[in-house]
């Protein structure tokens, strides 16, 4: 199906592209998550080492894990033809953004049409508790994964007609490459296959062939990679890499925990998600899944990743809103359905007041969503904001050598500066995640930021404090401010400090 350059269209993607480029480096603020990933391609273009480090050496199965090549190989491309830097990464995931809802309308298009099509795609971007724009403008991979799921659906619902295998299996890898792309998409897709064969089989429609074989085809996409990362970008052999890997994730976005399930089913019911809409779409994009039309496979595709989307945030994950991410964004088109529905609802003679008061209830529902938003998302684009990451990386710049060494857990900085930094090991991640959502102990527990010699400076930022990484009675015991903007605060020892 075409794009169709209608003006609208065309209007919509200009104004879309906008969104995605307009003060790129200023908002969101880059954060830990985008600073580690960000250190893998520029370890490619210094180093030749697909791997994040620091003045200790490479380490590997860290950032490699959250993110995949997808997004870091093309990076790394542009930081090879252009230099290394924020902005050149976040254009790269403007595109990325931008490809994601232009892929996310064509499906809708396919299967609900144009009105809904432009509704879902307005939600998609600006819908309250959704976060494209603040998720797409970084280097993560909500965006890139997004546009693999919508492309690997549509081809789904293409071959729904005359599901021959090639075709299964081209939609198969491209759902591999949303796994590949980011790894907790692998349960998505599985989990989503799995349901849109069981709406399939409870209407007596399609085969099983149509579901299999994209799952096994997604299944040796992502262990290909799999073999590719662990047997040959990995520093031992693949036995010992794969004992890297577990110690690595150590769990930090897969928990199976009643509490977790509850606090994560909360959020999904705040008036946030989609203001309130999201039960409502859901219920009524399985109504659509579960008829009988042309339009039916399409809609049990869509519901089958939808609810396993959600389910897998509930039940498996470790509740941090960006992984409700996939389910709230696909929601976004039986939601505008729904809305559609709604404003075509026509007054039965005998009975117009409460048909009326229904559409126009369509009516108010709908310009909610898509002006509330607006002055909560424009003023972050368009306003310029204090850039403390950058200011900081200035100020290491003019103040410390270049051969000092600077304890720190903020890799946004290590990024954004060529210092020799010291950096916990990778393992204490799984740590800090249990002392921040578990009430585990303290990473200070079990690291020591003195070991092996104080460090000349420590630079403490938002992550190394919310987790209490350097003891408050040691660092001011050791060390002296020297510099500060907003949450980072840059330490030097003191003379004679141990």
């Amino acid at each position: 199906m075409s794009w169709g350059w209608r003006p609208w269209r065309v209007v919509g993607l200009v104004a879309l592209v906008l969104l995605a480029t307009w003060n790129l480096t200023g908002w969101p603020a880059t954060w830990f998550d985008e600073g580690s990933h960000l250190m893998v391609p520029k370890s490619v273009v210094r180093y030749g080492v697909y791997a994040d480090y620091d003045s200790a050496g490479f380490r590997y199965f860290g950032a490699t894990l959250g993110v995949g090549p997808t997004v870091l190989l093309p990076i790394a491309a542009v930081f090879k033809l252009f230099g290394v830097g924020l902005v050149q990464a976040r254009l790269v995931m403007a595109c990325y953004l931008v490809l994601a809802v232009v892929a996310f309308h064509r499906l809708a298009r396919r299967l609900a049409g144009d009105g809904a099509a432009l509704i879902a795609s307005a939600l998609l971007v600006l819908a309250p508790g959704v976060g494209t724009l603040e998720f797409g403008r970084q280097v993560l991979g909500e965006a890139p994964g997004l546009l693999f799921l919508c492309l690997g659906m549509a081809e789904l619902v293409i071959a729904a007609g005359a599901p021959r295998p090639w075709r299964l299996a081209g939609a198969g890898a491209l759902l591999g490459l949303a796994a590949v792309t980011k790894y907790q998409l692998l349960g998505v897709v599985m989990l989503g296959l799995c349901l849109a064969w069981l709406l399939s089989w409870w209407r007596r429609a399609g085969s099983l062939k149509a579901f299999v074989i994209p799952v096994l085809a997604a299944g040796v996409v992502f262990a290909a990679w799999q073999v590719c990362l662990l047997g040959y970008l990995g520093p031992s052999s693949l036995t010992e890499n794969f004992r890297y890997v577990r110690q690595a994730a150590g769990g930090a976005a897969f928990a199976l925990s009643l509490e977790r399930a509850l606090a994560s089913g909360r959020l999904l019911l705040e008036p946030g998600m989609l203001l309130g809409a999201l039960v409502p779409a859901i219920g009524y994009g399985t109504a659509l899944a579960l008829r009988r039309d042309d339009q039916s496979h399409g809609w049990r595709i869509l519901m089958g990743f939808t609810l396993g989307a959600l389910s897998w945030f509930v039940v498996a994950s470790i509740g941090w809103r960006r992984y409700a991410y996939p389910g709230l964004a696909l929601a976004c088109l039986p939601t505008g359905a729904l809305l559609v529905e709604l404003l075509r609802v026509r007054a039965r003679e005998g009975r117009p007041e409460p048909v009326t008061a229904l559409r126009w209830a369509g009516v108010w529902w709908l310009a909610a969503m898509m002006v509330l938003p607006l002055p909560v998302v424009l003023p972050r684009i368009f306003v310029p904001r204090p850039q403390e990451a950058r200011a900081m990386a200035e100020t290491l710049n003019r103040e410390v050598s270049s051969g000092a060494t600077v304890a720190t857990w903020e890799p946004e900085m290590t990024f954004l500066t060529d210092h020799r930094y010291r950096v916990p090991p990778q393992a204490l991640l799984s740590v800090a995640v249990a002392h921040v959502w578990a009430g585990g102990p303290s990473p200070a527990s079990r690291y020591d930021f003195m070991a092996g010699g104080a460090p000349d400076y420590v630079l403490e930022g938002p992550f190394a404090r919310g987790i209490g990484l350097f003891p408050e009675d040691r660092l001011r015991a050791a060390f002296e401010p020297v510099q500060s903007h907003g949450p980072y605060v840059l330490l030097r020892r003191k003379a004679g400090g141990q």
